[in-house]
């Protein structure tokens, strides 16, 4: 064998035995035992047990060609299947996105039995975390973006360390569930994960990242299609994750819910389905309502994806874009429009506003709503991809560059005639079927169903080639491959332009119902667009696509106020639910275009906004209302300016549950802060003022000389306040020291946590600290020693009383 010049891997078990055939040994055992340096394995030798020698041989043996068969596995795997193509994340642009850029932020799911109890020694403790989350009905509650406070935040490196469960156990999690609505970034994870474990270690054992809409048809060829024998390399993995001493293989498996209502639950594509989703160290993504199919095991941890922090957003604008002025205009643009910075952070909305900023640096005209900023994402993308489907469609010459940037919207629209009504009707039917993933066998059956689609030329070639809908699997010539919108909101967008279309042509809407089970059509019901209003108007599921409606319409006067004609009859005889919806629509037509006769509207409306919040301030002594960023802001200044004090207290504590607040209120609550108005008044605008980390420095003085009030709750207010602020003048920190000579150890405590947060102290401040480590409460003691910990010199005497407490008992 050695003289062939091969490895002796290479050659069969059979082969290598025979080797050993006329070997003569003066002992039965040295019969096995010369084969070992034959095949790389090691036994013990046992001399007298004679044929047993040769057993254990063979189960040795056994055991190292299974290993090393899996080992060859898994080396094919990882250079195969995780190659950076295989890995890469493509841009709205085309391009790549790095994975430095590729922030997933993950919150653990609370679950009610999961929340912390008033008597949770963690549930008050420092931040009261829970005071700034958004409203349960605000847009970006909806669009599941929240501040890194609301929730629990969880990295994804650590989501299988060790946590406590919901019987108070600490557990390894490794059957984990993460939700996430499209556009969100499950399917970046899932390549994330795969990446961070081939370069950090993020799991010790193989990976196998497995696409869900591919399970239909199942083969060797998901991970072995290019393999050279691909049913011997299924048949071994097969066997390696099913062996009982051996389940430490990770599953990630992606689009549970594109999947999970497809099969029978007697067939055996579902057993397998079910097989995967109940393996014991498993990842799952699917949509956030997705209903998870019955017999699925239960899982140790739920998490869900919450869209990028603001931090995130400055860093992921400064790598994508290298022109740095370009940004600072982005961030000037974003800082001037508090909606859009809601919706930027999700990542796919933010990469379309990179994509969407003109190459004049700037929007031509810089959006004021939600509907804006989709109709210029939609101009942008359209005519990227113009170019893209002439090139598809022979028959369709593409316009020069350069009248193709000069076109307006009516010119792009006649362009993609066919591709917009497509891109409308599949919106709109799936919305009214809770249906966000469309195959080819949907799409052809709402075409057929559809009067106005009938004649659309090879839907599947617009499926393919527009930038609105994308795969999970792009590369899969799989005829049941799944398209969804680019996020939730795309696919509402164009829902709302069907509506707006037929409500402009008086045409009746054709809405087709479907079986949930298996998206079989069912009837086809028509009714008038005022009528589908009526009937839909308070449903949740409906309530952004009724914000765009508005922001749609608001061009045509005639239009918009019969719009809100038909929502004010009839009433929500419960009120609060129908001031939302007008409140919300309202926010989607701006100031500056609404027409002259419509501006008497918005007055009576937003009068009868201010009745209703006086009343839920009157009656329930909180203004549930003002909780919602889309709240008209000069209502809520006026209130805050004209009302009696019970009722700007309610208005106040709303406001500080915000977790942003628009400019010209925060200049009214810093207003409050003068000396004449009730402590209550001023408690509560400083509660406002807490979050708010760049208070110019005027109103930090006004905030500072607050330290000086009577009332000590006014106090600790201010002290909080402060304690947000990354830099304070000496003579705010020379009001702040002084509050260390108070008797009240909470404002000393609230006093110190101020001035950590300061670089240098001056030698005054630091002794005032340096006084406290001879406090009788030992929290007063330890909060001085970590302010000094922070200062780079400290006097004789102050390190002295450091020295001192090394020897107290607590």
């Amino acid at each position: 064998m050695a003289l062939r010049g091969t490895p002796l891997s290479q050659f069969s078990v059979d082969e290598r035995m025979r080797w050993a055939l006329k070997r003569k040994t003066k002992k039965k055992e040295d019969q096995a035992y010369c084969l070992l340096g034959i095949f790389d394995v090691s036994i013990p030798l046992i001399y007298g047990e004679r044929d047993k020698a040769r057993v254990r041989l063979l189960e040795e043996i056994e055991k190292s060609l299974k290993r090393q068969s899996i080992e060859t596995i898994d080396t094919w795997i990882r250079q195969k299947c995780y190659s950076a193509t295989n890995l890469r994340i493509e841009r709205l642009s085309g391009h790549d996105l790095e994975m430095d850029q590729c922030y997933i932020n993950l919150a653990i799911v609370q679950h009610h039995q999961d929340a912390p109890s008033s008597g949770d020694e963690n549930a008050f403790s420092g931040d009261n975390q829970t005071a700034h989350q958004s409203s349960p009905f605000s847009l970006l509650t909806r669009l599941h973006v929240k501040e890194r406070y609301e929730g629990t935040h969880i990295p994804l490196p650590a989501i299988f360390d060790p946590r406590r469960g919901r019987h108070g156990d600490k557990d390894l999690p490794r059957r984990i569930l993460i939700r996430g609505q499209a556009g969100v970034g499950k399917t970046p994870l899932c390549k994330k994960i795969v990446f961070d474990f081939i370069s950090a270690g993020m799991w010790d054992e193989p990976v196998l990242p497995y696409p869900l809409d591919t399970s239909a048809e199942v083969k060797s060829d998901v991970f072995f299609s290019t393999h050279e024998y691909p049913e011997s390399a299924a048949l071994e993995l097969h066997k390696a994750i099913n062996d009982p001493k051996s389940t430490h293989t990770l599953f990630i498996l992606d689009g549970l819910d594109e999947v999970s209502q497809d099969f029978a639950k007697d067939s055996d594509i579902f057993q397998l389905l079910l097989y995967l989703l109940n393996r014991p160290n498993v990842v799952i993504t699917s949509r956030p309502y997705a209903t998870l199919p019955r017999g699925l095991d239960s899982f140790d941890l739920e998490l869900e994806t919450i869209g990028f922090y603001p931090e995130q957003v400055t860093t992921y604008l400064r790598k994508s874009l290298s022109d740095p002025s370009k940004v600072e205009k982005i961030q000037s643009f974003l800082s001037d429009h508090w909606l859009v910075q809601g919706l930027v952070r999700i990542p796919i909305q933010l990469d379309a506003l990179c994509l969407t900023w003109d190459d004049g640096d700037s929007f031509v005209e810089a959006p004021e709503t939600m509907t804006c900023l989709y109709q210029a994402i939609e101009l942008k993308l359209w005519r990227k991809d113009i170019v893209r489907l002439c090139e598809r469609h022979p028959d369709r010459s593409p316009p020069h560059s350069t009248d193709l940037q000069d076109m307006g919207r009516r010119g792009i629209e006649m362009f993609v005639e066919d591709e917009i009504m497509l891109l409308e009707t599949l919106a709109f039917t799936g919305l009214h079927n809770d249906i966000m993933d469309f195959n080819a066998d949907l799409v052809e059956t709402i075409c057929e169903s559809s009067e106005c689609l009938k004649q659309i030329f090879v839907p599947k070639k617009i499926l393919q080639n527009v930038s609105f809908l994308r795969t999970s699997e792009p590369s899969s010539t799989n005829k049941r491959k799944y398209y969804h919108f680019l996020h939730l909101t795309f696919q509402e967008y164009f829902a709302a332009r069907y509506f707006v279309r037929h409500w402009k042509n008086q045409h009746q809407l054709e809405c087709l119902h479907f079986e949930r089970s298996r998206l079989i059509k069912g009837r086809t019901e028509k009714l008038s667009p005022a009528g589908f209003l009526q009937e839909h108007k308070y449903s949740i599921r409906y309530n952004i696509l009724w914000r765009f409606v508005t922001g749609l319409l608001q061009d045509e006067e005639a239009h918009v106020m019969h719009f809100f004609e038909v929502v004010q009859d009839p009433l929500d005889l419960l009120g609060p639910g129908h001031q939302r919806l007008i409140m919300h629509c309202l926010s989607e037509v701006t100031r500056s275009n609404s027409p002259s006769n419509f501006t008497s509207v918005r007055q009576d409306l937003e009068m009868t906004l201010s009745d209703w919040l006086r009343f839920e301030c009157n009656f329930h002594g909180q203004a549930e209302l003002a909780r919602e960023i889309e709240f008209p802001e000069k209502v809520v200044c006026s209130m805050l300016r004209n009302e009696s004090e019970g009722v700007r207290v309610a208005i106040l504590g709303s406001l500080a549950r915000r977790p942003r607040i628009q400019l010209s209120i925060i200049m009214v609550v810093i207003s409050f802060l003068e000396q004449s108005q009730p402590a209550s008044i001023i408690k509560a605008a400083l509660m406002v003022l807490e979050r708010q980390s760049s208070l110019s420095s005027d109103s930090v003085e006004k905030v500072a000389a607050r330290l000086d009030h009577k009332n000590r709750y006014v106090r600790r207010a201010a002290l909080t306040v402060l304690q947000g602020q990354s830099s304070l003048s000496s003579e705010s920190v020379e009001r702040v020291a002084a509050r260390l000579e108070y008797e009240d150890r909470h404002v000393q405590q609230a006093a110190i946590r101020v001035l950590r947060c300061q670089f240098s102290l001056s030698s005054e401040s630091v002794e005032k600290v340096a006084a406290r480590l001879d406090h009788k409460d030992w929290h007063v003691r330890w909060a001085a020693l970590t302010v000094l910990q922070g200062q780079s010199s400290l006097s004789s005497e102050s390190v002295e009383r450091v020295a001192a407490q090394l020897g107290h008992k607590n």
